[in-house]
């Protein structure tokens, strides 16, 4: 009898008409990979990557590339693994000049991680910057220590951050005086 990945505890017919016994732990979060391949595909189509850019830059077969953009999520065909969708992403998302879907995506992948953790929301602020505000539900806490450290770090940077506007600032008056 021929095994099918999809949902938990359904049968599926096959072309054959044998029922196939399923298995789900591949599919626990179907609905959550399809909001993901929906996001990589928008992105894909503005982008218009060419196929065998995906396949030879992401670690992935050809058959699993295809599996990705052309899945049917009605049983008939395979749900593409999280490595897959990830490795087949990160591609994408390197070759791509126009990421408007990453907002969506990039909330989708957090919400999976979270699950019932917290709320969370991705806005765009500009054409170049993106902010995730996760807010952690009252039974969740940042350890003092995490936080002194999040907050020692972000006081580096935005040190460092200070120190090159400065420089560029310098480094265009004297460009300037030489003119």
């Amino acid at each position: 009898m021929a095994k099918k990945l999809v949902k938990r505890g359904s049968e599926v017919t096959s072309n054959s008409d044998a029922i196939c016994k399923v298995t789900g732990l591949r599919h626990c979060d179907d609905s959550t990979k399809k909001e993901i391949v929906d996001y990589l595909v928008k992105i894909d189509k503005q982008n218009d990557i060419p196929e065998c850019y995906i396949v030879n830059n992401s670690n992935s077969s050809t058959s699993s590339v295809r599996r990705v953009f052309s899945c049917v999520w009605d049983g008939s065909t395979s749900i593409p693994d999280f490595t897959t969708l990830f490795n087949i992403s990160a591609c994408v998302l390197k070759k791509a000049k126009i990421v408007v879907a990453l907002p969506g995506l990039l909330c989708a992948v957090v919400c999976l991680l979270l699950k019932d953790s917290a709320k969370v929301k991705c806005r765009a602020i500009n054409r170049h910057h993106l902010v995730m505000d996760i807010e952690l539900f009252e039974d969740k806490i940042i350890s003092v220590e995490d936080w002194e450290e999040m907050k020692k770090e972000e006081a580096e940077k935005n040190k460092t951050d200070r120190n090159k506007t400065e420089k560029n600032k310098t480094d265009k008056n004297k460009t300037d005086k030489k003119k």
